[in-house]
């Protein structure tokens, strides 16, 4: 009986070369694959894609026995076009089969359509059952429903969502970074997280739940409802969501449950109104008394032309390891003032820098970039891109790397002349290169 899998033809003997032909046929008997045991069977399918596991299951009765047993189907990831509908039926369908088994899941819906928001609510029925330690979503462009025409379907989908989440009363992982949901919606998901998972989900990522273009005017932070939804989460490693969700009372208070915990929180920002609220350092400093490990990741976007904008979002009390900045050149010198702040902190550092100025201007720019750079001991990973680096300053970079006031793992720079450095090994290269030619 033959069957193709993962692009191999096999039988039920096992094909041996010939140069193990003689051992091949002393040991045919007990190289059979109907003389393997399930446990075994099992454990060599469970190296196969999804796909080719339900075909396989269609061999031979030992083969779906060996298939549809709980230790193959621990992480499963689906794909949901919403148009290909005679897929979308078979997974749904087989979905039912081995949900209740599922451990780690990802779903990744790109076009959503009424079609899928039928099978997706289909789908989450079938993990009614499952103990989940990992639940990963990216739903894109759930927009794009009308309101009006597909409610129902938004609600029947809002319902299995949530009841879905309600059924996960052990989940540490819930990972919702591409989920373009409406803000209620978020709202509903969040509440009903912290209700069946409060005391055990260790790592939140909810970026996508709250996107600053459809915040409510005061943040979506000035809600009891995610209020108290956040106030839950008690064993809470690592967080990640728009700096317009927090506040200082949110903060404090998930230092406070989480205190000892808590050591990762990473957080966007995007700088589109001058009175968007700050934290203060003297909050960041009873966060880092309450949680001593903790690290703050920031990706700030200013979109202002205001130079003191930088130093609101990065007190000097924050504990800061990366950062990544985008935004226009003259806003360089205020930020890197506010680096040396962090020189014993910062492990990464990236900036995207766009504007047209004079090369005089940008060299200073430059320079100051670099003298900040010099000083952060600890750093291990550095991008810079837009901001053009003249050769000195690159030498200057690889000769702090050399003594070891550097500890560069990887680093991507751009340099005048249209050249790219991509890796450390490179930035000894070209410092090589360009020594030679003096």
């Amino acid at each position: 009986m033959f069957s193709t899998v993962s692009g191999l033809t096999m039988n039920k003997k096992l094909q041996l070369t010939p140069r193990f032909a003689e051992f091949g046929s002393k040991m045919a008997e007990t190289t059979s694959w109907d003389k393997l045991p399930l446990i075994v069977t099992s454990k060599v399918f469970g190296y196969l894609k999804n796909k080719d596991r339900f075909n396989a299951s269609l061999v031979c009765k030992d083969w779906s026995e060996a298939l549809y047993s709980a230790n193959i189907w621990r992480r499963i990831e689906l794909w949901n076009s919403g148009i290909d509908y005679n897929r979308v039926e078979k997974t749904v369908k087989k979905m039912e089969k081995v949900g209740a088994w599922v451990k780690d899941l990802k779903i990744n819906v790109w076009v959503v359509t009424s079609f899928s928001v039928v099978n997706m609510s289909r789908i989450f029925d079938s993990l009614h059952e499952a103990r989940l330690t990992r639940v990963e979503l990216n739903i894109q462009k759930f927009q794009e429903l009308s309101y009006i025409i597909d409610s129902q379907l938004l609600v029947k989908f809002s319902v299995s969502v949530n009841r879905f989440i309600g059924t996960q009363t052990c989940l540490p992982w819930f990972n919702a970074s591409q989920f373009d949901v409406p803000v209620d919606l978020g709202l509903e998901i969040l509440e009903n997280l912290s209700q069946a998972s409060g005391n055990s989900l260790q790592h939140l990522h909810i970026t996508s739940f709250f996107p600053a273009k459809r915040l409510f005017p005061n943040g979506v932070h000035s809600i009891p409802a995610f209020r108290s939804s956040m106030s839950r989460f008690t064993q809470l490693r690592s967080v990640k969501m728009q700096y317009d969700c927090l506040d200082e009372e949110i903060l404090l208070g998930l230092a406070r449950n989480c205190a000892g915990i808590l050591q990762d929180i990473s957080l966007q920002c995007k700088v589109t109104e001058p009175s968007i609220h700050t934290i203060s350092s003297s909050t960041w400093r009873q966060v880092r008394r309450l949680c001593p490990n903790l690290r703050v990741s920031m990706s700030l976007l200013l979109l202002q032309n205001n130079t003191p904008d930088v130093a609101r979002f990065l007190p000097q009390g924050m504990p800061l390891r990366a950062l990544v900045f985008s935004g226009e050149q003259r806003d360089v010198t205020g930020l890197v003032q506010q680096l040396y702040h962090f020189t014993d902190s910062l492990e990464e550092l990236g900036l995207y820098l766009h504007s047209e100025l004079s090369e005089e201007r940008q060299d200073t720019i430059s320079e100051e970039v670099v003298n900040v750079i010099i000083c952060c001991r600890n750093l291990k990973r550095l991008i810079l891109s837009t901001c053009v680096l003249k050769r000195q300053h690159v030498s200057t970079i690889c000769e702090a790397q050399r003594d070891g006031r550097l500890q560069l793992e990887y680093c991507n720079l751009q340099v005048a002349g249209g050249v790219q450095i991509r890796n450390i090994s490179e930035l000894y290269a070209y410092v090589k290169k360009i020594r030679a030619r003096r």
